[in-house]
């Protein structure tokens, strides 16, 4: 007789991963008690870490420990784990090394900004690289102060900055920064905080089959940090897989916001709308809004 998750096997075998999740999944649908039920669930978790979905991987990992923490596969779901949170700690560091350098660089080139006041040409490149520089950083009030002083300095600049994308202007000619609420000043009108996902698991019936379906939740905290209320506020929920490929997006209606009024949101996106949730390596919440009317200084 063929094993019930022989052609699973064959499958994750012949590096096909993604249709093997399908069959070991479609066997615990049919028999969620069944006498592979603990091989196909840790194989599971097993296809998305060789895919590189570490998400996946750590869930179903962890769900399989859980019901099997004295399985015959648990020492090696626990191998996988450690693994992944090791390449979390690696990236961790990289991206603190890469910090480190931006800040030096940042601190190298406001030293030469004081040499060069005075000069108009070379002040406005300075300015112009450090607003690069915060933007790396994800720093976009100081991103938007260089490069609203770069562009006075020398309007000229204002076709590279629209073309990389960090600043916009209004149709009374006014820079406002692209990450930033369109604003005579610059700092954020809306801001969106204590954001974080979940994926859980929804059990359903129909008939006599069990059916199972997840949901990759994403909620958090919307603020108006202004001084005036801001209106119509929507937040465009975006989440992507590994390479930065969109998966789904979603629109948030938040309303208007009074000054410093918090409202929280939630959305959630199911297997059926984005094929499977643990495609999802990350997320964006970008807010929307009606310019506040600008006001003369």
């Amino acid at each position: 007789m063929t094993h019930p998750l022989k052609g699973a096997d064959d499958l994750y075998n012949e590096g096909r991963h993604g249709r093997a999740v399908l069959r070991y999944r479609a066997y615990l649908s049919e028999r969620p008690n069944g006498a592979y039920a603990e091989d196909a669930m840790f194989r599971i978790g097993r296809s998305y870490y060789a895919m590189g979905l570490t998400l996946g991987a750590q869930q179903e990992l962890r769900n399989y420990l859980f019901l099997y923490p004295n399985g015959r596969y648990a020492a090696e779901a626990q191998g996988i784990l450690q693994e992944i949170a090791g390449y979390a700690r690696v990236a961790d560091q990289q991206a603190r090394f890469v910090q480190e350098q931006l800040r030096q660089e940042i601190g190298s080139l406001e030293e030469k900004l004081k040499d060069v006041k005075g000069n108009k040409q070379d002040e406005a490149a300075l300015h112009y690289t450090l607003g690069g520089k915060y933007w790396e950083l994800s720093e976009f009030s100081k991103s938007f102060e260089h490069d609203l002083r770069a562009y006075k300095l020398n309007p000229e600049y204002a076709y590279d900055l629209i073309f990389r994308g960090r600043v916009n202007f209004t149709a009374n000619g006014e820079p406002y920064s692209k990450a930033l609420a369109p604003t005579t000043v610059s700092r954020e009108i809306v801001q969106v905080r204590n954001t974080n996902t979940n994926v859980a698991r929804i059990y359903g019936s129909r008939s006599s089959d069990t059916r199972t379906y997840r949901e990759y939740v994403v909620s958090g905290e919307v603020t108006n940090v202004g001084i005036a209320q801001v209106k119509n506020v929507k937040l465009e929920v975006t989440v992507y897989e590994f390479g930065n490929d969109i998966l789904g997006s979603k629109t948030v209606t938040i309303g208007n916001l009074s000054p410093q009024q918090v409202r929280t949101f939630s959305t959630k996106f199911s297997d059926h709308e984005v094929d499977d949730v643990y495609r999802i390596s990350g997320y964006k919440v970008q807010p929307i809004y009606d310019p506040p009317s600008s006001s003369k200084k």
